[in-house]
């Protein structure tokens, strides 16, 4: 079975670490769009380091949004979970948008996943980070579905959803008082990702 790491990019050794200690097969890496200079060269550095041995690819998301880096790394979960690959989330603080994007992404497929690891620079070792489940499911995901299709009639998502209106709004009232949606019914970035 191919084993993938998802990373997100650094200037020190721990994604060298962690595909070595996770004996992986393939290495996507989520780089700053555009690329820089510097990162260039750090990618320069790991093709000559794995050519031939581990396949690398290169995946430029986000430098500032969380939203769209953990959509970006879901829909990679989501294609490697398909062709049945161990995947491995590995992160390290160099781009904070992207380190919480590949985190969140994790948290909303954390059945499809191996793992969330950090490697501890000073001393090499791997770090099992925990895994919890953010996602929503059943009335309640369904509810913001529709509310993130821009239904916001709770007659028309009464009917839809096959529950009664009061239901609805007891469900509406707990996404707010969770941070799922605002007072105005809209997602916020904690319901986006919980619906990813």
């Amino acid at each position: 079975m191919v084993k993938t790491i998802i990373s997100t990019l650094n200037n020190g050794n721990s994604i060298l670490i962690a595909a070595h200690k996770l004996g992986v097969d393939k290495l996507i890496i989520l780089v700053n769009n555009p690329i820089s200079a510097a990162d260039q060269e750090q990618i320069d550095k790991l093709k000559v380091k794995y050519e031939g041995v581990i396949e690398l690819l290169i995946f430029p998301t986000s430098t500032d949004s969380l939203r769209k880096v953990s959509e970006d790394v879901v829909n990679l979960i989501d294609s490697e979970s398909k062709v049945k690959h161990t995947i491995y989330l590995h992160v390290c603080l160099s781009s904070i948008p992207q380190t919480f994007g590949l985190m969140y992404a994790g948290y909303t497929r954390i059945e499809s996943i191996g793992g969330i690891y950090a490697v501890l620079e000073d001393s090499g070792d791997i770090l099992q980070l925990p895994s919890i489940n953010i996602r929503l499911e059943g009335t309640k995901r369904n509810v913001m579905l529709e509310i993130k299709s821009n239904n916001k009639n709770v007659k028309k998502i009464a009917i839809k959803l096959r529950i009664n209106q009061s239901m609805v709004y007891v469900h509406i009232k707990d996404l707010i008082q969770r941070g799922f949606l605002t007072k105005e019914w809209d997602l916020t970035d904690n319901g986006y990702l919980a619906v990813l």
